[in-house]
C-alpha cells in the first residue's frame, strides 16, 4: 500500500480546542513530524480526539520557547481511529507552523 503524505498549516489562535486535521471514519492519523511555533504566553495541549497526547506545554512567555520541532520518523504519532488531531490553547494567541502525516 503506497501512504500519501500529507501536510496541513497550522494557524490558530482561539482559546480552548482548534481542530488541525479533521478525523476520517475508518482510518487513523499518523503524523510524521510536527513544527509549532507561539506568538505569546500560552500553555498548549495535542489532543488525539478527546484524550491528551501530551501535558500542558507552557510555551513564549519570557525565557520560554516560542515553539517546538518533532520528527517522529520511527512509525510516526498514531492516533485513534476516527479521530482528530487537536491542539487546545490556554490562551488564545497566535498559534503556526506546520504537521506532515498520512492516513493509514
Amino acid at each position: 500500500m503506497v501512504r500519501r503524505l500529507r501536510t496541513t498549516a497550522i494557524n490558530c489562535s482561539t482559546i480552548g480546542d482548534n481542530t488541525i486535521i479533521t478525523g476520517v471514519s475508518g482510518k487513523r492519523i499518523v503524523i510524521t513530524s510536527l513544527v509549532i511555533v507561539v506568538g505569546g504566553e500560552t500553555n498548549l495541549t495535542l489532543y488525539d480526539g478527546t484524550t491528551a497526547l501530551s501535558g500542558p506545554m507552557d510555551l513564549g512567555a519570557s525565557g520560554e520557547p516560542r515553539g517546538f520541532v518533532s520528527n517522529h520518523t520511527e512509525g510516526g504519532m498514531i492516533l485513534s481511529t476516527g479521530n482528530a488531531f487537536i491542539i487546545n490553547l490556554s490562551i488564545g494567541v497566535q498559534t503556526s507552523g506546520f504537521v506532515s502525516f498520512y492516513l493509514d
